[in-house]
């Protein structure tokens, strides 16, 4: 008998990565590594024609650029999305804790659009601060 191969070891994977926002520290994290990537499903048929869908956003390292918007926490379904974003305006590097960035959230319907946020959103309450700035668009989705 020949020798077994680990065809898991034949499979090129690739580290994902989360962002942890606390206030006004924010750091990027390695969480785990894999050959595919999307977004953490945190809950599926959400609203009140269960149409829409919580995720928080992965990366992969190439994924991530600094003044660009990067969600955090996205609500959407086919015809609209609701995120928090942030915007790093320096080199972003893994466990460091970054202090150069801002916060937004960023909405789209027919057109895309922002508004900057405190920096008092943290894990504990990021979900809640999304759903507070879609009541405020009076929109209907709850």
């Amino acid at each position: 008998m020949g020798d077994y191969i680990n065809l898991d070891d034949l499979i090129s994977k690739n580290t994902y990565y989360q962002f942890d926002i606390q206030n006004d520290n924010l750091t990027l994290n390695a969480i785990g590594e894999g050959t595919t990537i999307g977004n953490f499903l945190i809950k599926d048929e959400l609203g009140k024609n269960k149409d829409y869908i919580l995720t928080s956003s992965l990366y992969y390292k190439n994924q991530i650029d600094k003044n660009k918007f990067i969600p955090l926490i996205n609500i959407k379904n086919e015809n609209s999305s609701y995120s928090i974003c942030v915007i790093v305006y320096e080199d972003i590097h893994v466990n460091t804790n970054i202090k150069n960035f801002d916060i937004y959230f960023v909405y789209q319907q027919s057109n895309i659009r922002r508004m900057i946020l405190e920096k008092n959103i943290n894990r504990e309450n990021i979900i809640e601060i999304l759903f507070e700035c879609v009541l405020n668009l009076d929109v209907n989705i709850f």
